[in-house]
C-alpha cells in the first residue's frame, strides 16, 4: 500500500497582537533569591524589601521613573511564515514501511 500526504499553512502574527494595549502597563515587583537557601532577602516582616511599584493604572508623571522607554510602529508591516510538507510512505512486506518526507 502506498500512501501520498502533504500540507500547507501560512501563519500571521501581527505586532499588534503581541503588544498592543500592554505597552507602558507592564509592571513586576523584583525578587531577590539568595543561592544558598538558608537566609531570605525577603522576611515575613517585610516581603518586598525593594518595596512596591506603582500601580499600572496610576499614569501620574513617575509610574515609569527607572522603566526602559518602549514602543512599536503602527505601520510595520504584518509578519507571516509559510509552511509545507509533502511526505510517501510505503509498505514493504509485513513489518517494513519506507517514509520519504519533505
Amino acid at each position: 500500500m502506498t500512501v501520498v500526504r502533504g500540507g500547507y499553512g501560512i501563519f500571521y502574527i501581527p505586532v499588534v497582537v503581541i503588544a498592543d494595549g500592554s505597552i507602558g502597563f507592564n509592571s513586576s515587583t523584583p525578587w531577590v533569591a539568595t543561592l544558598d537557601d538558608l537566609r531570605s532577602e525577603a522576611l515575613i516582616s517585610d516581603p518586598f524589601p525593594q518595596g512596591f511599584n506603582l500601580p499600572t493604572h496610576a499614569r501620574d508623571p513617575l509610574t515609569d521613573v527607572g522603566f526602559g522607554i518602549s514602543g512599536f510602529v503602527h505601520d510595520e508591516p504584518v509578519g507571516y511564515t509559510q509552511q509545507w510538507n509533502l511526505s510517501v510512505q510505503q509498505e514493504l512486506g509485513r513489518d517494513f514501511l519506507l517514509d520519504l518526507a519533505y
